[in-house]
């Protein structure tokens, strides 16, 4: 529980175990925060479920919810990760309607929708629109510990407006595998192109990024990603040494316009 100079409170549990009616809960992670400055009275709040349950061929591992009513937002998000089992394939998605503001950060990252936050401004006030992800992981060779290759995808989109726009696309392509029981590695392609505002006029950027991690010991390539700045990845048990690529375009209204790229290493 806190509460901050503005007369917000916030109530925040993270792997809550719980017993409810019948059911036990072993772990759920919840945020609720109440706003109370004027013109921006209201109530937001997350929760993530990871216990999982099944649902006809697909079973779901996690599931987050997000909610927001008051004055200057109302928004609904419901997202979440599972797999087939029939085709031992990985799926998830995320969708989220409504209006958003720079209070919501806390609730939206916490609960599947970081990926959101790092893509809009919401320093400005509110922004009103809808944002969209799909995710999808097959095996293409599955030979338990001692040889195995999966390959996936992720697709998000998002259309934001409010006293300034925000819209964009990102497309990622990722393969991972082990061999031996000990040897793990993994690649990540992933391309952004968004519309965002600079000194009140419209600019475009687009990003690339490409990286590849190789580990030894107790490994589990599939948890690794999406993105290089998160290494490594809490993967315990686990010596990893990668490489990443980054290339980026801005237009006219950025300081640094034009094309740059930069290369980097790291081990732990």
């Amino acid at each position: 529980f806190s509460y901050d100079k503005s007369g917000d409170f916030t109530i925040e549990g993270e792997h809550v175990k719980a017993h409810m009616f019948t059911y036990d809960i072993a772990k759920v992670d919840f945020l609720l925060k109440i706003t109370t400055a004027t013109g921006n009275k209201g109530i937001q709040g997350g929760l993530t479920y990871y216990d999982g349950f099944k649902l006809e061929t697909i079973t779901l591992n996690d599931v987050a919810g997000v909610f927001g009513f008051g004055q200057d937002v109302l928004y609904a998000g419901l997202g979440g990760n599972g797999r087939i089992e029939e085709f031992q394939a990985a799926v998830g998605a995320s969708l989220l309607l409504g209006r958003i503001n720079s209070d919501s950060e806390d609730v939206l990252k916490n609960h599947g929708f970081e990926q959101l936050v790092e893509k809009i401004p919401l320093d400005n006030g509110g922004m009103t629109g809808v944002y969209a992800r799909a995710l999808g992981e097959i095996p293409i060779i599955n030979g338990g510990c001692w040889l195995r290759l999966s390959v996936g995808g992720e697709v998000e989109v998002w259309y934001f407006t409010g006293s300034e726009s925000a819209y964009g696309g990102s497309l990622r392509g990722y393969a991972h595998g082990k061999a031996l029981c000990v040897i793990s590695a993994r690649g990540d392609v992933s391309l952004t192109m968004y519309k965002n505002v600079v000194d009140g006029q419209d600019a475009l950027k687009f990003e690339g990024e490409g990286w590849i991690c190789g580990g030894i010991g107790w490994c589990s390539p599939g948890s690794w990603g999406p993105t290089w700045k998160g290494r490594w990845w809490g993967d315990s048990w686990c010596w990893q040494a990668g490489a990443v690529a980054q290339i980026i375009w801005q237009s006219k209204e950025y300081e640094n316009k034009g094309w740059s790229y930069s290369l980097d290493a790291d081990y732990e």
